[in-house]
């Protein structure tokens, strides 16, 4: 039961569906599963099998919402990144990556041009 079989989202898996969130110590994992539908209800469970420690969270109103606060709970445990937010988050990240490069080439073309249009006015 303690072995990778397969991976889901990015995010390591073993058992019957239990994601490896975070390893901690002596190959040991943060724990869990998560679970959201709609309308938006989202459930989030991450146990520390070497502490005994876990967290167990039920929301409504937000696809993700229970998923990031048990997310916080691993990083705030472990100091690591949670494998699944990570891995959910990249989307979003790539997305804001691309807007932003794109608006500061526009913003660099702007400035050349407006730079270029003072040149030719002082001539």
């Amino acid at each position: 039961m303690c072995q990778v079989e397969t991976k889901t989202l990015g995010a390591p898996i073993y058992g019957l569906g239990t994601f490896l969130y975070a390893e901690i110590e002596n190959g040991a994992f943060i724990i869990g599963h998560d679970g959201k539908n709609n309308p938006p209800i989202n459930t989030a469970f991450r146990y520390n099998p070497i502490a005994n420690d876990g967290i167990i969270i039920l929301t409504t109103g937000s696809t993700d919402f229970a998923t990031r606060i048990a997310s916080d709970w691993v990083f705030i445990h472990t100091g690591k990144v949670d494998a699944l937010l990570f891995t959910m988050q990249q989307g979003k990240m790539l997305k804001r990556i691309a807007i932003g490069s794109v608006i500061i080439i526009l913003g660099v073309i702007l400035i050349a041009l407006f730079k270029e249009h003072q040149k030719k006015a002082t001539k």
